[in-house]
Parts: C-alpha cells; structure tokens; sequence
C-alpha cells in the first residue's frame, strides 16, 4: 500500500490495520515520496533500462493475499 489520504480510513483502523501490518513484509507502506522517487529514477537517472516491468510494492507480491475489512 501506499500513505495517501484515499487509505486514511483502512489506517485509522487501528485492528484492521495490525492485521494488514502482520502480513506486510516490511511491516510498513510507502511514502508518496518514496513512490516518486522510483518515477524520478526511472525517467531522470536511469540511462540504460527500457521496458521492463518494475514491481514496487515493498515485497507485497510475494504474500499472494489481501486483507479485506469484514463487511
């Protein structure tokens, strides 16, 4: 997941959010900042890699769940 205010209900969860913070690898979510530094160094710095497909997500594809709030 990413820090923005479209997450702000799932993080002020306090349960919801031990649970989903239990089954993250880094035991966190990215930053806006963070997220653009990836779209920075891609497009500014990087000189030598095209098309690939870059996964950011902290390790989150390696689990292969989500958490849904029960509703």
């Amino acid at each position: 997941g990413v820090i923005t205010p479209l997450n702000e209900v799932v993080m002020n969860d306090a349960q919801l959010w031990q649970e989903i913070m239990q089954q993250t690898p880094l035991k966190k979510w990215a930053t806006a900042q963070e997220m653009a530094q990836w779209a920075y160094f891609l497009t500014m710095v990087n000189t030598f890699c095209t098309g690939q497909c870059i996964v950011v997500d902290g390790g989150e594809s390696i689990n292969m769940h989500f958490v849904w709030p029960n509703q």
